[in-house]
């Protein structure tokens, strides 16, 4: 009996879906979605700066066997078309969480010109990131995760259609929490006096 238990669970390990995700935000929304079907790994540690990770080899490994790659996008993992061609997965499905969000562009003003030119050979911006047209930090927008699942629901979809009904009821389940969430905390904002906060890094701009 012990030894078809173990008999089993090793199957059910077997037939989950492999997903590799870039950073902790993208695996708890696949993790919403393909809840007990997933197998999930990712590529930037926990508690690890992921504006500026930089890969290497092992930390690629889990790539190279996945199905599906969720990565957030809008250049927050400016290393990931490198890292795609690298593992040469021809079967993996790649999923770009962003896409087709409503976006927020990063705005420069006449002050910032000169201070972005000097950081023009290196890239990076004041803060010391990689900076790009748009934030990137779209999940912390809860329509921006909205649009994030939806598109991580469509990939485990593609990769495992017989439980297409599962993923999108999951989807359905996790984005009904979102959108109360959202309305909870409209109504308290619009009553708040000063909508003004300090923070140590500019991620929050959707929020």
């Amino acid at each position: 009996t012990t030894e078809s238990s173990a008999e089993q669970t090793s199957t059910a390990e077997e037939s989950k879906i492999k997903v590799t995700v870039t950073f902790d935000a993208m695996k708890e929304f696949v993790a919403a979605v393909g809840k007990d079907k997933v197998e999930i790994s990712t590529v930037i540690p926990a508690g690890t700066e992921a504006h500026d990770f930089e890969p290497k080899a092992q930390d690629l490994a889990g790539i190279s066997d996945a199905k599906v790659l969720v990565y957030n996008g809008l250049g927050m993992e400016g290393w990931v078309e490198d890292a795609i061609s690298a593992v040469n997965n021809t079967e993996l499905i790649v999923v770009e969480a962003s896409k087709g969000a409503d976006v927020i562009e990063r705005e420069t003003d006449s002050e910032d010109h000169e201070e972005e030119a000097d950081h023009e050979e290196d890239g990076e911006d004041e803060d010391g990131h990689s900076h790009g047209k748009y934030d990137p930090h779209l999940w912390l927008s809860l329509k921006g995760a909205q649009t994030e699942v939806e598109n991580i629901k469509d990939a485990l979809v593609q990769a495992d259609p017989a439980n297409k009904e599962y993923y999108e009821q999951n989807s359905n389940d996790y984005i009904a929490k979102l959108e109360s969430l959202y309305n909870e905390y409209s109504d308290k904002f619009q009553s708040a006096e000063k909508k003004t906060f300090v923070t140590g890094h500019a991620a929050f701009g959707y929020l």
